[in-house]
């Protein structure tokens, strides 16, 4: 929730006249949550292996362990550098890594592959403070050595729990083996309305029970009726389904990679769903494996009211299957949970921009002080009040960020039958409701602030399954009623619409600009 608003510790970029996101609520590496991405992605299709790649992959990690940043800067492009923000940025990141990871304890695999100019090198390597998680450190350099790209992150593919190595799907689970490969959707997706199109979002779990590595080549979701694909996955569109470094990942021995799929459709979804796995052995032999009919819930997310009230909101980091919200899988007590799956951060604009004057200053934001309004009639099951407003900038913090902390001041309520929407980073001192008060759809629930892990004013709002920040599952939700204004292009600039158009029942997808239409009172 770093406004970029992201749930989850990270960096994020300085806010710009257009909002640049909020952090989703990131949290610690060892949640397993992205850890920094400067750069361009690796290009698709690299395939041949290069030891001269591996080499130099190999001393620019040593660079960056061991310190020696003036010599790793003076070698980077400069849209890298511009994304980094100074060499200053570069040694804080370093020690971020080394604070977050610890000392590199043994390499599970190097790869280092060649396409046309550019090099990638990938090493996936053990931290000693990341236990069993394999962490990608990555580098991509152009043919005459300066560096173009650089990550260090969770890698795709992890090993799988130990006690799901041999084991039963848990409940609600469908699972298949074939070949020593096993799929597993852990939650049935629920049908959820946006433009006038109906979507699926769910997560893919590819297990590998065999003694090898197999490599992933491709993914197609089946109407189980044996109709063409309703989504195919090959080469960057798989690569951006895993979000590793390898358009074809390979999954060790006993471990699983997990893909976050969108499945859209015009009309009506099919009633059953199976997925085809296109796949090559330790050989390069390539095999299919088809998994069991799934069964989507019906079409039942949550109506909701506005949980603002005016004009010009921004759904930032909005639900997409891009979204920093969407990846933001993290592990509280020991279980991997996706609360944010539906996550959007709200920040209002004027003009294109989200405040005016001094950027440092909170009460230049349009967000800032806008009242946040119980979207249903429901119970107060969790708040924190306390933590004080951050300078607004990507890197100012009121307090460390942890788990207790990266919300900032929030309330959580609880609407019945398993639902709890979730307002994140407001005022200190501005919650109107205590544990256990009883609220009316509307009724005031405290004001928009930039609290916890945010850079600057905006609103983080969900609706999950507990009433746990970030230990929970998100759930699909629409809004009875909203205005569509507009969206925000790829080039982050807002595209307005001639006419507003009414929009019913819908969720509002990433970049959308809205209007939220629907309560009598007034500020």
């Amino acid at each position: 929730m770093c406004n970029r608003s992201n749930l989850v510790p990270g960096r994020c970029a300085r806010p710009s006249r257009l909002a640049r996101g909020v952090a989703p609520i990131p949290i610690l590496l060892a949640a397993a949550a992205s850890l920094a991405l400067a750069g361009g992605g690796p290009l698709a299709g690299a395939q041949q292996n290069s030891e001269a790649t591996i080499e130099n992959g190999r001393q620019l990690v040593a660079l960056f362990m061991e310190g020696d940043l003036s010599t790793l800067w003076a070698r980077m492009s400069g849209p890298l550098r511009e994304g980094l923000g100074s060499e200053q940025a570069l040694a804080q990141f370093r020690d971020q890594v080394e604070a977050q990871l610890g000392a590199e304890i043994s390499v599970v695999r190097e790869t280092g592959t060649r396409e046309q100019e550019t090099d990638v090198y990938t090493r996936k390597a053990r931290f000693a403070k990341t236990g069993n998680t394999v962490i990608d450190v990555v580098f991509t350099t152009d043919s005459s050595g300066i560096i173009t790209g650089f990550w260090v992150r969770p890698s795709a593919s992890q090993p799988s729990p130990p006690e799901e190595a041999n084991g039963e799907p848990r409940e609600g689970e469908t699972a298949a083996m074939h070949e020593g490969i096993r799929s597993i959707v852990p939650i049935a997706p629920t049908v959820v309305a946006a433009q006038g199109r109906r979507h699926l979002v769910y997560e893919l779990r590819v297990l590998n029970r065999r003694k090898q590595m197999v490599t992933l080549t491709g993914l197609d979701v089946l109407n189980a009726d044996g109709s063409r694909p309703l989504l195919t996955l090959r080469g960057t569109a798989l690569q951006a389904a895993h979000g590793g470094s390898d358009p074809g990942p390979w999954i060790d021995a006993n471990s699983e990679l997990l893909l976050y799929l969108w499945v859209s459709a015009a009309a009506r979804v099919p009633t059953a769903l199976q997925h085809r796995l296109h796949l090559r052995d330790a050989d390069g032999v390539p095999f299919e494996a088809i998994g069991p009919a799934l069964t989507p819930r019906p079409a039942q997310p949550m109506r909701l009211g506005p949980p603002l009230r005016g004009d010009s909101w921004l759904a930032l980091n909005g639900p997409s299957n891009t979204s920093i919200h969407r990846r933001a899988r993290i592990a509280v007590n020991q279980h991997q949970r996706i609360a944010q799956r539906f996550a959007i951060d709200f920040v209002q604009l004027r003009e294109g921009a989200t405040y005016h004057g001094n950027p440092e200053d909170n009460t230049n934001y349009l967000a800032y002080g806008k009242q946040a309004l119980a979207v249903a009639d429901g119970t107060v099951a969790a708040l924190h009040d306390g933590i004080p407003n951050n300078v607004p900038g990507p890197d100012s913090r009121a307090v460390e960020i942890t788990l207790e902390t990266v919300a900032g001041n929030y309330v959580i309520l609880d609407l019945g039958e398993g639902r709890y929407a979730f307002y994140a980073h407001l005022q200190p001192a501005s919650l109107r409701v205590a544990l256990g008060d009883h609220v009316t759809r509307g009724q005031v629930l405290g004001r928009v602030g930039n609290t916890g892990n945010s850079t600057e004013p905006h609103l983080h709002f969900h609706i999950a399954d507990a009433p746990s920040p970030l230990g929970a599952e998100g759930l699909p939700y629409v809004f009875e009623r909203f205005l569509f204004q507009g969206d925000m292009t790829r080039s982050q600039e807002v595209a307005p619409v001639s006419e507003a158009t009414l929009r019913t029942n819908e969720i509002p997808l990433q970049g959308t600009v809205l209007a939220f239409v629907g309560h009598d009172e007034f500020d």
